[in-house]
């Protein structure tokens, strides 16, 4: 009887070579890659460097005050600044230099002046229909009041409420170099209006 013996092939480096690129390219995948943009966390208009219009600033305050003290607060006049850094990310960055409102109040009939400086810093959400609200507010200014009454010091009471710019919530517009906060707040609110500086 005859047998048959096992075949044996032997494949040299330069074949293998071949056999490896042929293999490579039958089981070739392609990956196909995707990116997402992630929508802005304010409007476009809003990042940059904005200082508060003193008027503006002192009407609200004065307003607002008048309605959480339960008296009338007239502002008579208005120094320092007030800086507002916008981040691409929604975060508010207020620095108030030495911004001090001197006013009257008549149920008193005494002279008030409010002070107030330091950094306040919080984030927002400014949404496509016109409203906004703040959150996560960190207030580091220090508000400070004095009062006279025929040239004697008088005792001015606590207010817990003092307004923020950065804080509560309300409706907005942004234009150019304007932007409006409408703040829903005590007595109607007011409104803050900021120029673009930087």
């Amino acid at each position: 009887s005859s047998s048959t013996s096992p075949t044996t092939t032997v494949v040299s480096g330069a074949d293998n070579t071949i056999l490896t690129s042929i293999t490579e390219a039958t089981t070739e995948t392609t990956v196909e890659t995707t990116s997402t943009t992630l929508a802005p966390a304010v409007p476009a208009c809003l990042p940059g460097v904005w200082t508060a219009r003193n008027e503006s600033f002192a009407e609200y305050f004065s307003t607002t005050m008048g309605v959480l003290g339960e008296g009338e607060v007239v502002a008579d006049g208005v120094s320092g600044s007030v800086q507002v850094d916008i981040a691409e990310d929604g975060t508010w960055t207020v620095t108030h230099n030495a911004w001090t409102m001197s006013a009257s109040a008549p149920a008193l009939g005494a002279t008030v002046t409010i002070t107030i400086d330091g950094v306040d810093v919080s984030t927002s959400a400014f949404n496509p229909d016109g409203t906004y609200a703040f959150t996560e507010v960190t207030v580091g200014s220090a508000v400070t009041f004095s009062a006279t009454v025929g040239g004697m010091a008088f005792p001015v009471p606590e207010i817990d409420d003092s307004p923020t710019m950065t804080s509560g919530s309300g409706t907005y517009t942004c234009s150019g170099d304007e932007l409006v906060l409408s703040v829903d707040a005590p007595g109607g609110g007011g409104a803050f209006i900021l120029d673009r500086t930087g």
